[in-house]
């Protein structure tokens, strides 16, 4: 049994559309589409293609931040920027390079499912990996074990597992992600950084902690 991308082809397909005539759901979507679609080519390997979709998955990043933490800059700084952000997408999503990486993906055989569960137990080791050394207040590394879950999440999707025991964590790093990006968002573009988003940032450390207070 092979693992067919076709859903998620079709949905790239459309947040593509949603994207260019500027939806900003659009965006996301795509971005979470080719998030999906990296984990069903690793089950191969298709380093290369991998590597393409990260590439477009960056073209996007730009506009996808200015869409979520854009009311940290003044109007002024916005608007300098998302003319740029949009033509940096919209240059991607309707190059040549788009072409060539949407036709290859159509010619991609899909993974065996058999394939799929021998590379499940890697991911997995590298999850707990990250969980273990993990450092306290290490924003570079909880980014990381972000990653390593969601690609985790993500492989057991395709293989129509279940994901609930992920989703309390996820939702955690999640939260303490988001406030980090925005952050590092706001200082890379010399906006003022309210004190109350350090403290935030401090109690989510706080409570993913092995030994943190869990509760609300």
């Amino acid at each position: 049994m092979r693992l067919d991308a076709s859903s998620w082809l079709n949905h790239l397909d459309g947040a593509r559309t949603l994207t260019l005539a500027g939806g900003a759901e659009g965006v996301h979507q795509v971005r979470v589409a080719l998030r999906r679609l990296r984990v069903w080519l690793a089950f191969k390997g298709h380093r290369s293609l991998q590597e393409e979709l990260r590439w477009l998955c960056g073209c996007l990043a730009l506009l996808r931040d200015l869409d979520v933490f854009g009311e940290a800059l003044t109007p002024q700084a916005l608007a300098e920027l998302r003319p740029e952000a949009v033509a940096r997408a919209v240059e991607a999503l309707g190059s040549e390079r788009w072409v060539s990486l949407r036709d290859r993906l159509n010619s991609v055989r899909p993974p065996r499912r058999s394939q799929a569960k021998r590379a499940l137990p890697r991911l997995e080791r590298k999850l707990d990996e990250l969980r273990a050394s993990r450092p306290r207040s290490d924003g570079e590394a909880l980014h990381r074990m972000r990653r390593a879950l969601r690609r985790v999440r993500y492989a057991r999707e395709w293989l129509g597992l279940d994901t609930a025991d992920l989703a309390q964590e996820q939702e955690r790093l999640g939260a303490v992600c988001d406030l980090l990006a925005l952050q590092a968002f706001a200082r890379w573009h010399q906006a003022a950084v309210p004190p109350q988003l350090d403290d935030a940032i401090a109690r989510g450390f706080e409570l993913l902690s092995p030994h943190g207070n869990h509760a609300p």
